[in-house]
């Protein structure tokens, strides 16, 4: 940002600029539960080697950092120096520091910051991703830009808390050509559920995610995941059934 303004000449002011850019979040799963089994020292140097190698990650593929809030990092796409495809950019770094995560398990001033109801509406994503047991999580704008590049699983199509409009969400599983065989399977399981759910067949798509329940990668620490969420959701249909105009979101009320 400084060498842009260098370069441009341009003294720092307050206020913002409006533009099309990234929303990115991050936290470490769990990380209340087993840092309290370690000192204060080992946190702070678990920590560190963390947020240097996510932070690297997030700076090698043209992110901006904004902040570290405890373990999580605040971070965007496209400002202050234009990144034409920063859909694809913030998938590909969530996607690399899985990656990186893996290594992991083995061994006063002027800020510039975003603002604006995007951020606070991919904030409160981020924290519902939790819900559903996934990892990543995006939106529809980013992933409508770049859909193509990378294999999916939709979401949900909610109101999360604090909001009134529902978006569509969905889950970023990998890079195209490197789906694992548990989600080649899962995949157009889950799918027919969905499609049997939007339906508002009740019976027949708790069935479905049922079979889909059995094909999920219940790994460490996983709460719960989508095809468990769906089974609820269809339990709780057959008893409060939505209408003919129902248009297929839930709301959620909690982060």
């Amino acid at each position: 940002l400084i060498e842009k303004m260098y370069e441009e000449k341009q003294e720092p002011k307050l206020g913002g600029d409006a533009g099309v850019h990234t929303a990115f979040f991050t936290d470490i799963q769990s990380f209340s539960a087993f840092s309290e089994k370690l000192s204060a020292e080992e946190v702070v140097e678990l920590l560190n080697e963390y947020l240097t190698d996510m932070t690297d990650i997030l700076l090698a593929n043209q992110g901006t950092l904004d902040k570290y809030i405890g373990d999580a990092i605040v971070a965007f796409y496209g400002a202050p120096v234009p990144v034409e495809n920063h859909e694809y950019m913030a998938c590909l770094t969530a996607i690399e520091m899985q990656d990186g995560l893996d290594e992991l398990r083995k061994k006063g001033r002027m800020n510039y910051t975003m603002m604006g109801d995007v951020v606070n509406t991919a904030a409160r994503f981020e924290a519902s991703a939790k819900q559903y047991g996934v990892y990543i999580q995006v939106l529809e704008s980013t992933y409508e830009a770049c859909k193509d590049d990378f294999h999916w699983r939709e979401l949900d199509y909610v109101t999360v808390k604090g909001k009134s409009v529902p978006a569509y969400s969905y889950e970023l599983i990998a890079r195209k050509g490197k789906l694992s065989p548990t989600y080649e399977k899962l995949l157009p399981v889950y799918n027919k559920g969905l499609k049997l759910y939007r339906s508002q067949k009740w019976v027949e798509a708790k069935k479905t995610f049922i079979e889909a329940d059995a094909l999920e990668d219940m790994f460490p620490f996983r709460p719960t995941n989508p095809s468990k969420v769906y089974i609820e959701r269809c339990e709780y249909f057959m008893e409060n059934p939505p209408g003919e105009d129902w248009d297929g979101s839930w709301t959620l009320t909690s982060k």
